[in-house]
């Protein structure tokens, strides 16, 4: 699977360690960047265009479908790995000598954690500290290695079945062994994954053990001025405002179909038609001959599609129609309608998919849903919460979204990585756009080359993203980059235009693309290459003094450059603290100051993403004093707690023609 090349003091360093076998070796081999890097992404991500289609590829599969995770598709078999594992830190790196991957390894002595988990759970009283005393303390800072393990049990219903691993998250690098022997490393921590482990387990018991690696950000985490570290290959690749979750932060789970099966659908509902695209893979050495029935949904009036298809042994096929739904409701912020469409083989196997009816496209420096004049009055928002960290749980995503959407806003922006597919399935069923957004935050013009040229992990990130979460009538643009740096115009604007050409190649919808630029800038190389301009605008707050309608002029001026595109205010807001009230007023202060500006130029602004929804925890030196909290949020980081910025942003209007769902 992995092109690597023999590297003969790994090799010699193996055959030195005590109780390694010479099989034991060659094995482990195929995984020596335990001991050394890689030179390229180790998913081996890549595009196929089949049967007109480009297909997403990773691991030698088709990228699959993560929906069922809810384990409810009833053709197939599932069994989650939610629930209790044991969990080791690892910080020496002893992964050589100790053997934790092994079958007869004794785990007795480890903890017993909770998955989905992140690391930060093990002591919540200083995760859940506000004392600048606390900061540092505590496992939230335990970096480098950790091992978790679990057995789990397949009965003879599994047999002949082709069976999945999916692991909806874990951060950031994971390697996946299988009753000792290695499958596969995954580099990413917020993206959906998944392994084909048929030839792996076996009837009855079975070990997963899984490696994780959360590198360290700074030299010294309570010096005066810690030093960043720099990691070549990752991405982020140095430090972020934000907090890096360690652990298996999201659901795990089998699942078995046959061995002739559907790997994915595509889906693009628009003014009374279905476009749908059936990824169907063979994992048979044989040919075979498939029946396909595809059903548009109830009360749609699309009527049932029946076609046959050959797949040559190993071969995956995508069989592709258009059926008119002349029934089917347009999905609408007051109204979201959704459909569920699903494909059956003849050998049993099916697949469904939910979808809504809408169109969202750019008409010179207008959005249009469904032909209708948008305003984006948004907010950006993390996911993560007081109790469990990035391992929300359902309950904490439902209240969070009730009170977003209670203060007015129509669009919550992914900021800057993948959610759970919980995340966006909330937003399909109520009506709350996406802007989805990528984990490029503030990458060097050295990492941008690097990546286009060599590595390639920027490319399978967005590819994974727009794959992945396609079909959600909810996701209405795509952000390919956020604040990184320029100072090589060349490299940068190649890098973007690499990133944006990636989406366009996979997304059926042809959503807009966007990428939330650091301030207005005059001389970025790359405002051409996307449909709408979003730019993060702090003035007077972060940087510069906000001067007399400053923002709005800045504004005109870009707008004088590019009189043809939309602009989107991806960010724009200051901090406070609940319950006092200077600092509090000075929020509500400069956002009356920016916002107002904004719909003085709202011709040509098409929206304002609040920054942020709620205080969030970071890592970053600045919010040491509060033990890792940034107070930028309208709600409090524990309690959810409305400071006074709420309801003025709440009441905030939006300019008048421009669609807009009624606040609760």
């Amino acid at each position: 699977m992995y092109k690597l090349t023999v590297d003969h003091q790994i090799f010699s360093r193996l055959l030195t360690i005590s109780n390694l076998t010479y099989k034991e070796v060659i094995s482990m081999h195929r995984w020596k960047y335990l001991l050394a890097e890689y030179t390229q992404e180790p998913m081996e991500t890549h595009t196929k265009n089949i049967d007109g289609i480009n297909v997403l590829f990773q691991y030698d599969k088709v990228v699959p479908s993560f929906d069922t995770y809810k384990l409810d598709e009833p053709t197939r078999k599932y069994l989650s790995l939610n629930g209790e594992w044991k969990f080791i830190f690892d910080v020496n790196n002893r992964v050589l000598e100790d053997k934790y991957y092994t079958i007869d390894f004794d785990d007795s002595l480890w903890q017993n954690v909770t998955v989905p988990h992140c690391y930060e759970t093990l002591e919540r009283e200083y995760f859940q500290s506000f004392s600048k005393d606390d900061y540092g303390k505590g496992p939230g800072f335990i970096d480098g290695y950790a091992w978790y393990r679990n057995w789990f049990n397949l009965d003879s219903s599994w047999k002949d079945k082709a069976i999945t691993f999916k692991f909806l998250g874990a951060y950031y690098s994971v390697w996946i062994f299988i009753n000792g022997e290695y499958v596969a490393v995954h580099e990413g921590g917020h993206t959906s994954f998944s392994l084909d482990i048929t030839d792996y387990v076996n009837e009855g018991e079975n070990l997963i053990t899984v490696r994780i690696l959360r590198a360290k950000w700074f030299d010294d985490y309570l010096a005066p001025n810690p030093q960043p570290i720099t990691h070549k290959t990752h991405i982020v690749h140095s430090p972020v405002d934000l907090w890096p979750y360690g652990g298996i932060t999201r659901d795990v789970y089998l699942e078995g179909t046959e061995k002739v099966y559907i790997s994915k659908i595509l889906v693009n509902a628009r003014e009374g038609t279905l476009e749908i695209k059936t990824i169907i893979s063979n994992d048979t050495l044989e040919e075979q001959n498939i029946a396909v029935t595809i059903n548009p949904g109830e009360n749609t009036g699309g009527e049932v599609s029946k076609q046959e298809i050959t797949l040559k042994p190993g071969a995956v096929r995508v069989l592709c129609d258009l059926i008119s739904i002349p029934n089917a409701e347009t999905w609408e912020l007051d109204n979201p309608k959704l459909y569920e469409a699903r494909v059956t083989l003849s050998n049993g196997d099916s697949l469904s998919v939910k979808y809504g009816m809408r169109t969202f496209k750019v008409d010179d420096t207008r959005l249009l849903l469904n032909g209708k004049a948008v305003f984006l009055k948004g907010i950006n928002w993390h996911e993560e919460s007081y109790v469990n960290g990035r391992a929300m749980t359902k309950e904490e995503y439902d209240r969070e979204f009730a009170l977003i959407q209670e203060c007015g806003c129509i669009l919550l922006r992914n900021c800057v990585y993948n959610r759970h597919p919980y995340a966006y399935e909330y937003c399909d069923a109520h009506g709350l756009l996406m802007l989805d957004d990528v984990d490029h935050f503030w990458i060097t013009c050295a990492m941008q080359k690097f990546q286009l040229e060599e590595y390639g992990l920027s490319r399978a990130m967005v590819l994974k993203m727009a794959w992945n979460n396609m079909n959600h009538p909810a996701v209405v643009m795509w952000c390919v980059q956020n604040e990184c740096e320029m100072a090589n115009p060349d490299v940068f604007r190649t890098w973007v235009y690499d990133l944006v050409n990636a989406i366009r190649s996979i997304d059926i919808h042809n959503r807009p693309i966007i990428q939330a630029q650091q301030s207005i800038r005059w001389y970025d190389p790359s405002l051409d290459i996307c449909v709408v301009i979003g730019v993060n605008e702090y003035l007077g707050t972060h940087h510069e003094t906000d001067k007399e309608h400053e923002l709005a002029l800045r504004l005109a001026k870009l707008h004088k450059q590019y009189p043809h595109k939309p602009i989107l205010i991806t960010e724009n807001g200051a901090w406070s603290i609940k319950g006092d009230e200077e600092s509090e007023n000075w929020h509500v202060e400069r956002f009356l100051a920016h916002y107002e500006q904004v719909l003085q130029v709202s011709d040509f602004v098409v929206g304002y993403v609040m920054w942020v929804f709620k205080d969030y925890k970071t890592r970053h030196p600045y919010a040491r004093k509060n033990n890792g909290v940034s107070m930028m949020g309208i709600v409090t980081f524990d309690k959810l707690e409305k400071k006074k910025i709420f309801n003025v942003y709440k009441e905030a209007r939006v300019p008048k023609y421009h669609l807009q769902k009624v606040p609760k």
